[in-house]
């Protein structure tokens, strides 16, 4: 027992008191309410990336005590839009959610708005963007490092 205090408190100690602390405001400007922002003004509803991560923060306590979790380990993990989340912000909305391949993202035509879900090939670095903002996902992270994970294309009900 002893051992485990005194692992747990020099992980701790490094690590100062930001691990107690609740930044939100990392997650205000990352890539989910960014992608979700420009999704929703192109379906007509307007919100601002600070409302959309704040709903996302309120509604998913346990996304984001993973998120609180994983930022111990990397400070940037608080910027981290589970997918679960971006669904739940689209049902919230009333947004029609369909489901495309990643392989028919090419199909896209610039009318229609998804909200997109790219991977650096090789790493853990994930990003959310939105269709047809960003046009060229396969090519996000470079030409031949970028796979796209997951497309959800979205319609106003």
């Amino acid at each position: 027992m002893r051992y485990f205090l005194v692992g747990l408190f020099s992980f701790l100690i490094p690590a100062g008191c930001s691990v107690f602390q609740t930044q939100e405001y990392y997650h205000y400007n990352s890539c989910g309410p960014d992608a979700l922002s420009h999704a929703t003004h192109r379906l007509g509803l307007y919100s601002s990336e600070i409302r959309i991560s704040r709903e996302i923060l309120n509604n998913t306590k346990c996304h984001s005590l993973l998120r609180d979790f994983l930022s111990m380990f990397d400070k940037e993990a608080k910027e981290i839009t589970f997918p679960t989340e971006i669904k739940n912000y689209l049902k919230s909305k009333n947004i029609k959610m369909t489901y495309v391949s990643p392989e028919n993202v090419g199909s896209l035509s610039p009318e229609e708005t998804a909200i997109v879900l790219v991977r650096k090939k090789g790493t853990l670095n994930f990003h959310w963007v939105c269709f047809p903002v960003m046009r060229n996902l396969s090519s996000f992270y470079g030409e031949g490092t970028t796979s796209v994970v997951e497309v959800i294309l979205l319609e106003k009900l």
